[in-house]
């Protein structure tokens, strides 16, 4: 398929990474990946023989700051259905996919080969607005949890879920690394949860029957493929609703070839874009026509909550390396904003040279002018944050460089950041939060860490998300590393541990 460019853009495209996946296969790969911070870019990878498992979203995001090359972040596939209070040793050795076509999963030992995929939880840890004693989250290896009493106990949510993979030890299912969740404001028993697959294809392809994005209409209970098998699987960390318009839902992929072993390295699974929308809940999709080059993936997307037709997403682009790690491509396509509700897309964005690939970006809630972005560099390279109050179109570069960061939702200037930070490029690594009140120009300490953080570079305790209550100002949670979920009701002063691997039933 060849590349395409829809675009009016001072650039075109270029190259991104094969959503660091390495999917459903008789192989066991070692992948060679590329660090950012809320992203990661993964190298080349090769195959022995041996048990099959795919590299994590998280690692796109979370490991891409800086270009270097690590083994080990092989993830495993999804396996199938109500998989939730089984007991050890009665799993299925046979599963459905979406379509209702029997197909066996592969074994594998469903447990972490390195630290980089230490139990994550990636950006799918939500509270329900309307009893924030419910909360969900997504716990690599271990499947989604729900809690109805605040965090004291809690429970896999599994029901209808496909997943390719089964513990060979025990034959349960072994769930992927997924990569983010979003609940409905107006309807709080609706949860949609992103489950990426392998890298590129569609449902119906043997080695993407865990991709698409499933939607809960119970709460939790039952989950039901939201795509259909015409579209790309693969879905990235962008997945956003309409914030006035819940049916309408878009969500981010990328043009890149299949990652598991079997798969042809030129073809891609996108036609016009990188971006899909339904305005009617999943009943119609249609692939927006962004314009993508091979390689280009999409790191996040946001709904201006005045303007429901002006849509902001932001790219990373890769090209793959020559036996190491994969680069960065050198025409970037930035920032792209469409204005007419994803009908076209331009380029909008002034970031320098070199910074123009999104490790991650954030958006402010209240205030569609704001954004905040991480850089993703090469291996060596400095890694710099910036921040933009116009609509994403003038940048300029934060006093600190962040890893994670949040827009207060209770602030409706859409000044107010909270951060963290790990990799300390431009001075000594605090432990401690960061906020700042002038959306991102300046930051302070703010608050502590948990307790369980005691090496602030410690990939088993790494923190990925701070989510906000919905109703409490006083209250955030983070997750990180380890299916960690931490709950501070004092400003981030103290902290009480909700949630780790070992205590899940």
């Amino acid at each position: 398929m060849a590349a395409n460019s829809a675009f009016n853009t001072r650039k075109s495209p270029l190259n991104e990474l094969p959503a660091t996946h390495r999917k459903r296969t008789q192989f066991k790969w070692a992948a060679a990946s590329v660090m950012i911070s809320a992203g990661l870019i993964v190298g080349a990878c090769s195959g022995s023989s041996g048990d099959s498992q795919s590299q994590r979203p998280d690692r796109e995001r979370q490991e891409m700051r800086n270009v270097d090359q690590r083994s080990g972040d092989q993830g495993n596939q999804q396996n199938q259905g109500d998989q939730g209070n089984r007991p050890a040793g009665e799993g299925v050795a046979n599963a459905k996919s979406a379509t209702g076509e029997p197909f066996e999963m592969v074994p594998i030992p469903c447990q972490p080969e390195g630290e980089h995929q230490w139990y994550r939880t990636d950006d799918t840890f939500v509270v329900d607005p309307s009893n924030p004693e419910t909360m969900y989250v997504n716990v690599e290896y271990k499947g989604l949890f729900k809690s109805t009493d605040g965090g004291k106990t809690w429970a896999r949510k599994t029901k209808g879920l496909v997943v390719d993979h089964r513990n060979a030890t025990t034959n349960e299912p072994c769930y992927t690394e997924y990569p983010v969740a979003v609940i409905d404001p107006t309807n709080p028993k609706r949860i949609l949860l992103a489950t990426s697959g392998g890298g590129g294809g569609t449902i119906n392809d043997p080695n993407m029957r865990g991709g698409g994005v499933y939607e809960s209409t119970d709460g939790g209970e039952h989950w039901k493929q939201m795509i259909n098998g015409e579209m790309n699987g693969y879905v990235t960390h962008a997945l956003v609703l309409d914030p006035n318009d819940p049916k309408t839902v878009y969500y981010g992929s990328a043009a890149s070839p299949a990652s598991y072993r079997e798969a042809d390295p030129n073809e891609i699974w996108v036609t016009k874009g990188i971006i899909y929308k339904t305005v009617d809940n999943g009943k119609k999709w249609e692939e927006l026509p962004t314009g993508f080059e091979k390689y280009m993936r999409l790191s996040f997307i946001a709904v201006d909550p005045a303007d429901s037709k002006r849509i902001t997403a932001s790219t990373v682009l890769m090209s793959p390396g020559n036996g190491g790690p994969n680069v960065l491509g050198d025409n970037p396509l930035g920032i792209i904003q469409s204005t007419d509700g994803g009908a076209s897309w331009n380029r909008v964005d002034n970031l320098p040279k070199g910074y123009e690939n999104a490790l991650a970006t954030a958006a402010s809630t209240t205030n569609g002018n704001n954004f905040f972005q991480i850089a993703a560099v090469n291996g060596g390279e400095k890694s710099k944050s910036f921040f933009s109050t116009d609509g994403a179109k003038t940048w300029t570069e934060s006093s600190k460089n962040m890893d994670v960061v949040k827009y207060d939702p209770f602030d409706p200037s859409g000044n107010r950041l909270v951060g963290h930070r790990w990799q300390c490029t431009d001075g000594p690594c605090d432990m401690a939060l960061f906020e700042s009140n002038d959306a991102g120009a300046t930051w302070s300490t703010f608050g502590t860490l948990p307790a369980e953080i005691t090496n602030i570079m410690d990939h088993k305790s790494r923190i990925q998300n701070i989510v906000f209550h919905p109703s409490d100002p006083n209250t955030i949670f983070m997750t990180g590393a380890n299916g960690y979920v931490w709950k501070s009701t004092d400003r981030a002063a103290t902290w009480t541990k909700l949630l780790s691997v070992d205590m899940l039933p």
